[in-house]
């Protein structure tokens, strides 16, 4: 029915279903990680509401190929384990490493606007025999939803995912992607592993050309910590900016640094 309201193509369907009773398999909490900004923000800011013995905070960091990374580029697949197995060893996590062809068997619909969020729900339900509650690390504050909604991760549908064994939670919604990033910059593992190309180019673990490098580049800058991170080699110049070409649903983001770069920051 949300669905529905920001896209009348998403038609309601009939569902009938046996009511069951609530069964806990585990008592940890998972989240999924893709050693980015919102997945590093997830598990450091539940951490610190909960506390390292509460079972809500995280214990395993989930990096599931077929998403972000093709099935068939296993080079790159081992390539960004290892690091983020260095990452999660660094924080104290258990990295579970899986692999689905759900992408593929979604082609039909849109993947950003209906298909990634789906997928990550039944995923996280894959989870349930190590993990009762699934972070999935929001792209977007809450007040950066528009009313014809988000993505295919939204905070009213993430949690419809949950079942009798797991809870889906829609975690890190309360901050900016610039708070995020203000804040994960005092992490010395996240200056060491963070992780946020998806274009890749020539195998490199962060390109420093696309946009969402320069975009994240632009924010650690401002917090003085760009050049202490080896994950960017290249440096971050006003000509890479000039030749960049950022799409209208990007604009957002980089107002948001435009503005702090004209005044006071952290």
């Amino acid at each position: 029915a949300l669905w529905n309201r920001w896209d009348s193509r998403a038609e309601p369907v009939g569902i009938r279903a046996t009511p069951v009773r609530q069964v806990r398999r585990a008592s940890a909490a998972a989240s999924f990680f893709s050693g980015g900004v919102d997945s590093f923000y997830s598990v450091i800011a539940t951490d610190a509401r909960y506390g390292a013995v509460d079972p809500r905070s995280v214990r395993f960091l989930v990096f599931c190929q077929g998403f972000d990374i093709p099935l068939e580029d296993r080079r790159r697949r081992d390539d960004v384990h290892a690091q983020l197995a260095r990452a999660a060893a660094d924080l104290g996590k258990t990295l579970i490493a899986a692999r689905t062809n759900a992408r593929d068997f979604v082609r039909c619909v849109d993947w950003a606007h209906h298909g990634y969020g789906p997928c990550l729900g039944g995923l996280g339900l894959a989870l349930d025999a190590i993990a009762d509650t699934v972070y999935l690390p929001a792209a977007y504050a809450y007040q950066q939803i528009g009313a014809e909604g988000a993505h295919a991760s939204h905070p009213f549908i993430d949690p419809l995912w949950s079942a009798e064994s797991v809870d889906i939670v829609h975690s890190g919604g309360e901050a900016t992607r610039a708070q995020k990033i203000a804040r994960l910059a005092r992490s010395p593992v996240v200056l060491a592993h963070l992780r946020v190309c998806w274009q890749n180019v020539d195998g490199a673990y962060n390109c420093c050309r696309c946009e969402k490098c320069l975009r994240t580049m632009a924010e650690l800058k401002l917090c003085g910590v760009l050049d202490e991170m080896a994950a960017f080699p290249l440096p971050f110049t006003a000509e890479a900016l000039r030749a960049l070409r950022i799409q209208p649903h990007l604009f957002g983001f980089w107002q948001e640094w435009l503005e702090r770069a004209r005044g006071p920051h952290v």
